[in-house]
């Protein structure tokens, strides 16, 4: 597949005029640039995080580090900081915990090392206080090896029972079962013979919605019915139809889609459960984005907001009262985006979260009731110091090759003339997500480092309607990749960045287009970094674990089929592994060895068949994560091994120095690549 890209234009255009540019230099006047930001700074574990009111509003829960791993930690509302206690001592982070809704137990979910089989565990609070032993008070309450546990719901009616799925009797296909917190007994509710994907309890706590993924993709959403299901709605695999949640009588079912040929953006949709009448309840009033949130109350179970992620995030409010709160907060810090993110479940006390793109987070406790803030913690409180030296992203919008507009996120470099500077594409994953306005320690740490970095959100992202995602499909290294060249085509031309020192990187689909950046069009990029990234299409496609089976067919109508010798020629022609003669910048690639989606296997022969060929490549594996590092000390080994690889690349600064206890780690990573480079065994 042969690639012609106007960039090779632009460069030698650039060429032609350095000794002019280089005679020029001396004349500019001296430039400050920022100071060098520490690495641990940003993907150091934070002082405090994740924090979560107990309904009774009694008790602050949230994440810090003990015994050198964040855990759960908990403390009184309105006792000094020192009071607090752990009341977990995991050696690997919690993705997920919550309060029951007496406030006397937390639960959480761990897997081991990123397998992706999650369990399920649990502490009783007072135990927990009284225990000089915290690990001694945690429950593991799922216990089969191999198999994921899922939560599908929390019990308020009885705060002792929670609902979740184990897919122990099919790993494709979730039981739902009931567990009792304070025995422990797991009871089944209902066997999974089905094809259900996802189970919904009413505001009556019954069992009340099924969502079923037939074998051509086709989407039903079903009433659950004693004996069997009844279907309500359906939906093209190409079409979304996700369960928001219920009415406050529970009579109607909220759905978010946007099925029907004349629907670009998603809709919320209304369906009265007993006549199956539908009423389109609300849109984007401005018709460019698709609806992002529903939030309800627990209160009052009726809907709070709608929320759509644009360029300024923008909420349409039900609830007049929590309006005129969240108005007064945003009076009360202007400049920032303010995030409610957890409360009592009176709803008179908010932990709100107040933050931007480029400033730290603080965390505060709202009072609704005298509308008094309380600060709580900062997650960050060094980053604080340094807030001047952010960057904050700019939307842009450029072209396509086709005309398509591509929505995207620029951010330059502090004290540094916005010319002729190094290039960072940072490509999300999914590839059916996006970028948001948040802070990206990514973003920020490159732009330290001297880059201008462009987070495009190329067409497949999701979002921005029906059209802007299905005009990715089969698109993967041909027009989605194009994307991506667009948009360092254009920063090009404006002169902001330099094109002979353009590197990409992402982690699952941003590995992905890393790897076909530097094989379809060598001439573009000066290096690459693929975290995670699959090689062979086809390969992806026919490994993705059972329990994934819905993602597969997805990806199937998305990407491309497996099934016939003209669906796996069409995979071979977009798939890095059949091109890799290309292939001939340097490349960092990172792997989890006990990654579920993109397997260890594919990637060690990718990095042996380019070692074996003398391209440069160079190749860490960590033992102990799966699709992506979630581990703080793996991560800032390969940050550090990161931003050294794109200096010696691309010219940018870096930080030399590192802990003993880091350098270590980088030097496990390196080995266990290696290692992979020895002949298979036959």
């Amino acid at each position: 597949m042969a690639y012609i890209h106007p960039l090779q234009t632009l460069l030698n255009a650039k060429n032609h005029d350095m000794s002019q540019q280089d005679s020029q230099a001396s004349q500019q006047p001296a430039v400050q640039q920022g100071p060098l930001l520490s690495r641990s700074l940003l993907f150091g574990n934070p002082e405090t995080y994740n924090g979560k009111l107990s309904p009774d509003g009694q008790w602050l829960s949230f994440t810090r580090e003990y015994r050198g791993t964040m855990n759960i930690w908990v403390k009184k509302i309105g006792d000094y900081d020192s009071r607090a206690f752990p009341v977990t001592s995991n050696d690997s982070p919690i993705p997920l915990y919550f309060w029951t809704y007496d406030s006397r137990h937390i639960l959480f979910v761990k897997d081991n090392d990123g397998d992706e089989n999650f369990n399920i565990y649990g502490l009783n609070l007072a135990e927990a206080a009284a225990a000089p032993d915290t690990a001694a008070c945690v429950r593991r309450f799922t216990r089969q090896e191999g198999v994921q546990a899922v939560i599908h719901f929390a019990s308020r009616k009885d705060p002792s029972l929670i609902y979740i799925g184990l897919n122990g009797r099919d790993t494709a296909w979730h039981d739902v079962y009931r567990l009792h917190i304070e025995t422990g007994e797991i009871t089944l509710v209902r066997e999974n013979n089905d094809r259900i994907s996802d189970w919904y309890f009413d505001w009556n706590e019954e069992l009340r919605i099924a969502v079923r993924t037939l074998r051509n993709g086709t989407k039903e959403v079903l009433k659950v019915e004693d004996e069997g299901f009844t279907r309500i709605f359906d939906c093209h695999v190409l079409e979304t139809a996700s369960v928001s949640g219920f009415s406050a009588d529970s009579r109607r079912l909220y759905l978010i889609t946007n099925k029907g040929p004349e629907a670009n953006f998603s809709r919320l949709l209304a369906i009265d459960l007993d006549t199956l009448a539908q009423e389109d309840i609300e849109t984007d009033p401005l018709q460019r984005l698709d609806i992002g949130h529903v939030v309800f109350s627990n209160r009052t179970h009726d809907i709070l907001y709608t929320s759509y992620q644009d360029v300024q995030d923008r909420k349409y409010w039900r609830d007049r009262e929590l309006e005129a709160d969240y108005t007064f907060l945003q009076e009360r810090f202007p400049d920032r985006i303010i995030d409610l993110d957890s409360n009592s479940l009176d709803e008179r006390f908010f932990l709100v979260k107040v933050w931007s793109d480029h400033h730290a987070i603080d965390i505060y406790l709202f009072d609704r009731k005298d509308r008094s803030l309380t600060h709580q913690y900062v997650p960050k409180p060094k980053l604080k110091e340094v807030e001047g030296w952010l960057s904050p992203l700019e939307w842009i919008t450029y072209p396509a090759a086709d005309g398509l507009q591509i929505p995207a996120y620029l951010s330059l470099p502090t004290g540094v003339p916005a010319k002729d500077l190094p290039l960072l594409v940072h490509v999300h994953g999914g590839p059916w997500e996006r970028f948001h306005r948040h802070f990206y320690q990514l973003t920020q740490l490159m732009a330290n480092r001297g880059f201008a970095v462009l987070q495009p959100n190329f067409r497949g992202s999701s979002g921005f309607g029906k059209a802007f995602l299905n005009a990715g499909n089969k698109e993967w290294g041909r027009r989605m990749q194009d994307d991506l060249l667009k948009g360092v085509q254009h920063l090009v031309g404006q002169g902001i960045v330099d094109a002979r020192r353009v590197a990409i990187m992402g982690t699952g689909y941003g590995g992905y287009a890393t790897l076909a950046g530097l094989a379809f069009t060598p001439e573009v990029f000066a290096c690459g970094i693929s975290i995670a990234g699959p090689s062979d299409l086809a390969g992806l496609i026919g490994s993705i674990p059972a329990f994934l089976e819905a993602e597969k067919l997805v990806l199937s109508e998305r990407v491309g089929s497996v099934e016939d010798e003209e669906g796996k020629i069409a995979l071979q022609e977009v798939s890095p592994w059949h091109h890799l003669d290309g292939l001939r910048a340097p490349l960092l690639v990172v792997q989890g060895a006990n990654d579920p989606r993109v397997r260890k296997t594919g990637t060690d022969k990718l990095v042996r068949r380019l070692h074996a060929a003398g391209r440069p490549v160079d190749y860490l594996v960590a033992d102990n994560e799966g699709h992506g590092f979630a581990k703080s000390f793996n991560n800032l080994a390969m940050i550090a091994v990161l931003e050294k690889f794109l200096h010696q690349h691309c010219g940018t600064r870096y930080e030399a120095e590192m802990p003993e206890a880091i350098a270590r780690r980088v030097q496990e990573l390196k080995e266990a690549g290696a290692a992979a480079l020895e002949p298979e065994e036959a």
